[in-house]
């Protein structure tokens, strides 16, 4: 991949990722009452391309699991008190992290993100 479109690359995942982050902490302050995550989901999914077809390993499984997390917040209307929260914002530093060093490794986000997956499906 040549320099150039790198970066028009590195810069539409830093533009999503700041969007989706901004979303999330506002939930946060609100407690998850009356947000709608339709345009955070959309965001994130978008992202989820942008990784894929930028050939990131690993990145596109994360922000997959953040997406899931996220449709069930929003078909639930809950994210328990903020913790899921909380780990979505740690899972989108990961992806951050990641690509402004050009894959660096996920360590263990994508474990934490599907054990929480697989709690709020229980």
């Amino acid at each position: 991949m040549d320099d150039d479109t790198l970066k028009i690359i590195k810069s539409e995942v830093s533009q999503n990722l700041k969007i989706i982050k901004n979303d999330i902490k506002k939930m946060k302050e609100n407690s998850c009452n009356g947000f709608s995550l339709d345009e955070t989901i959309r965001t994130v999914h978008s992202l989820k391309g942008i990784l894929s077809i930028a050939g990131y390993d690993n990145l596109p499984e994360v922000v997959n699991l953040i997406e899931s997390i996220l449709t069930e917040i929003d078909d639930d209307k809950s994210c328990n008190n903020g913790s899921y929260l909380d780990l979505l914002l740690e899972g989108l530093d990961v992806v951050e992290k990641n690509t402004e060093k050009d894959n660096g490794g996920c360590g263990d986000i994508e474990k934490k993100l599907s054990d929480v997956l697989r709690k709020i499906k229980e």
